[in-house]
Formats: structure tokens, C-alpha cells, sequence
């Protein structure tokens, strides 16, 4: 199925992102430093997802536009 024909449902790219995993954008509760330039994503249900810092930036831009 095309992103297109499924705007705005589960597999919409509003809702989510991949970090090595896929995850829904919904459980990101917030982003925390790790270490000198890392970052971990952390979920809803306490699971702790590491950002790469590419992946930092575009991570933010989207929580940002959910405000």
C-alpha cells in the first residue's frame, strides 16, 4: 500500500519514525542526553530507544510539530 493512499493512518509518516526500530510517534514521551553526543528516546511504557544524531534532529522537528 502506497504512503498516500494511507494518510493519516497507522502507517502514515505523521505517526512514525524509524530508529532502528519503527516506532509510533505517539509513545515518544520525550528525548534524554546519553553520553557525550547520543541521545534515548524514551517511550510511554518506559522503553528507552537510542537516536542517532542524524536521526536527533528530524526526531525533534517532528515531536515539535505535534506541540
Amino acid at each position: 500500500m502506497a504512503a498516500s493512499s494511507c494518510a493519516g493512518g497507522i502507517f502514515s509518516p505523521r505517526r512514525l519514525f524509524a530508529l532502528s526500530y519503527i516506532v509510533n510517534l505517539e509513545r515518544v514521551v520525550r528525548i534524554e542526553p546519553y553520553g557525550k553526543d547520543s541521545r534515548l528516546a524514551i517511550l510511554t511504557d518506559g522503553t528507552r530507544l537510542p537516536v542517532s544524531r542524524a536521526g536527533y534532529a528530524r526526531l525533534k522537528a517532528l515531536l515539535d510539530e505535534r506541540k
